[in-house]
């Protein structure tokens, strides 16, 4: 277990999106956030950005960040929220498939070195990341419960993170 925690390692872990420290991710030349939806940026059953997410994503776009909302889930679901942001966003996304987010990438002048992935999950968001070789964080999840879908994976998730909160793996960004 632990060489797969090991494998499995973010770049960073932040106990919310709004701990996530801005320097640290400039200091490192990250431009592009790729944020994952449910239960990163909002609990996953918020169809809507509420305030406290418009504020933090024109905060970000301020200091010259540019926030891409990265989503599993479907079109309807991630353009129904990403739009009021007024941000890109990346549906179906695949992941821990890198096909889409690679092409995403490829089309809008994101390089290897620039683009961070931030979301809740190991198994998609993190290993997505592993395998692009690029920066990521991982989060606390942003509520306690899960869509159906996502039970059996965050089980998962949850034996791995307590291999890594036990052997000092997780490199903790404080905002």
């Amino acid at each position: 277990a632990f060489m797969l925690a090991k494998k499995l390692q973010p770049t960073w872990y932040s106990e919310s999106i709004y701990k996530i420290d801005t320097n640290t991710l400039k200091e490192n030349g990250i431009k592009n956030l790729f944020f994952d939806l449910d239960n990163t940026l909002v609990p996953f059953f918020y169809k809507l950005p509420d305030q406290k997410v418009i504020d933090f994503v024109r905060d970000l776009e301020a200091k010259g960040f540019n926030v891409i909302v990265t989503s599993n889930n479907t079109k309807n679901r991630v353009s129904t929220f990403a739009e009021p942001l007024g941000v890109k966003y990346l549906n179906s996304a695949g992941k821990p498939g890198i096909k889409r987010i690679k092409r995403y990438m490829n089309e809008n002048n994101c390089s290897l070195e620039d683009t961070c992935i931030i979301g809740d999950q190991i198994l998609t968001d993190i290993i997505t990341a592993k395998r692009l070789k690029i920066k990521s964080i991982l989060l606390k999840p942003a509520c306690g419960k899960d869509l159906i879908k996502t039970k059996i994976n965050r089980f998962i998730d949850n034996q791995i993170r307590r291999q890594m909160f036990k052997k000092n793996l997780l490199n903790k960004m404080e905002g």
